[in-house]
C-alpha cells in the first residue's frame, strides 16, 4: 500500500486524493499474477535529487514519484522539497510531482523527494499450455498495441520482420520469447542517439530505449501488448552522482499475458550484459514510469519517457542528479 511516513505538508490532503484514485486505478486491471517460489522484497529508503542553479526567474520542474506497480509496493512519502506545486497522476498511472519557483541565476535550489518503498526479486513461472485468451474488449489489449513516435508497430518492415519471426506461432507467451531472443541476435551493440524502434532495426544499433523499443514494436505488430518501463537500474546502498556518470538511468520493457500480467523483459542487459532478463526481475529496479507518451501537463507537451527531472520543457540534470539509496530490514 503507498502511503506518507511524517509528511506535514500542505499538499498532503492533495496527495491522499491522488493516492486513492491511483490504487482504484491499478485494482481496476485485475490482474492475477502468480508467486513464483523465488519471490522476495527489499526494502529501500529513496532519495532523488537534482540541483538547478543555471535557471532565472520563474520555473517549471517536473519529477517522476516511484509509485506503486505489481514488483514495486508498500510507498511512504516521506518529504518533498521544496513545498510542492501540484502532485498528480496522469493517464496512465504514473505519478508525477510538480514545483513552479523564480529561481535566482547562480544560487544552487534543491529540489528532491523522500520516501521509502519495496521492490520485488522474482523469476516468473510461465507455464505455456495455462495461457489463457486475450479479452478484447480488456483496455489493456487496445491501449499497448498502437504505434507512437519512437514505437512504429505500423511500420511494414517491423510488420514484416515480426510476422516472420513468430511464423505461425499463436501462444503470446512463445511469441514474445522468440521475438526477445530475435532482438538481441539482431542487434549489434549499444549506440547513442537511437531510441526508436526502426531506428534500432534499421542499423542494428541503439540505446536502451532503441533495444526496448524495437521489442515492443515487434510484439504490438503480432498481438502481443507491450509497453516500455523507465527507472533507475542496478540500486544498491550508497549516493550515486549523473556528474559521475553512476545513475543508471534506464529503460526495459514488459508484455501482457492473460491470467499472468505484466512480465519484464529487458533486451539490452541480455545483450550487453549477457544476463538473463526474460520474465526475471532482480529486485533492484526503482520503477519511475510506465508507458509512452506521458503528460506532464502545466502546459508541457506528451514526452516519450519519463525517468530524469524536467525542467521548462526539457529534460534536466542541473548542476547534479543525485539518487542516495539505503538498504533497510524488511
Amino acid at each position: 500500500m503507498l502511503k506518507f511516513k511524517n509528511y506535514k505538508g500542505t499538499h498532503k490532503a492533495i496527495c491522499i486524493i491522488v493516492i486513492c484514485f491511483s490504487l482504484l486505478w491499478l485494482t481496476g486491471c485485475n490482474l492475477s499474477t502468480p508467486v513464483s517460489p523465488s519471490d522476495s522484497w527489499q526494502k529501500y529508503h529513496i532519495k532523488y535529487t537534482i540541483i538547478l542553479s543555471e535557471y532565472e526567474g520563474q520555473t517549471k520542474i517536473w519529477m517522476p514519484i516511484p509509485t506503486q506497480w505489481d514488483t514495486q509496493k508498500n510507498i511512504q512519502l516521506i518529504n518533498f522539497t521544496p513545498e510542492p506545486s501540484d502532485i498528480f497522476i496522469e493517464s496512465q498511472g504514473n505519478h508525477i510531482v510538480f514545483w513552479e519557483n523564480i529561481l535566482e541565476h547562480g544560487t544552487p535550489t534543491i529540489f528532491e523527494e523522500e520516501l521509502e518503498l519495496s521492490i520485488l526479486q522474482r523469476q516468473w513461472q510461465i507455464e505455456e499450455g495455462s495461457i489463457g485468451n486475450y479479452d478484447p474488449s480488456d483496455p489493456v489489449f487496445n491501449k499497448y498495441l498502437g504505434s507512437s513516435e519512437y514505437i512504429q508497430t505500423d511500420n511494414p518492415l517491423l510488420q514484416e520482420a515480426a510476422n516472420s519471426v513468430v511464423g505461425t506461432e499463436t501462444n503470446p507467451y512463445i511469441k514474445a520469447k522468440q521475438l526477445f531472443n530475435f532482438v538481441v541476435d539482431h542487434m549489434i551493440g549499444f549506440t547513442e542517439g537511437i531510441n526508436d524502434a526502426l531506428g534500432a532495426f534499421n542499423s542494428q544499433q541503439g540505446e536502451c530505449g532503441g533495444y526496448s523499443h524495437l521489442f515492443i514494436a515487434l510484439c504490438r505488430a503480432v498481438g502481443v501488448p507491450a509497453r516500455p518501463i523507465t527507472g533507475i537500474a542496478g540500486i544498491k546502498e550508497g549516493s550515486y552522482y549523473w556528474a559521475n556518470g553512476d545513475v543508471h538511468t534506464h529503460i526495459w520493457a514488459e508484455f501482457y499475458l492473460p491470467d499472468y500480467g505484466w512480465i519484464p523483459a529487458d533486451p539490452t542487459y541480455a545483450d550487453e550484459g549477457n544476463m538473463s532478463t526474460f520474465g526475471i526481475d532482480y529486485g533492484n529496479r526503482l520503477i519511475l514510469s510506465k508507458g509512452v507518451d506521458i503528460e506532464l501537463g502545466h502546459g508541457m507537451n506528451q514526452i516519450p519517457w519519463f525517468h530524469m527531472p524536467y525542467v521548462n520543457g526539457h529534460q534536466e540534470k542541473g548542476d547534479d542528479l543525485i539518487l542516495t539509496v539505503q538498504v533497510l530490514n524488511n
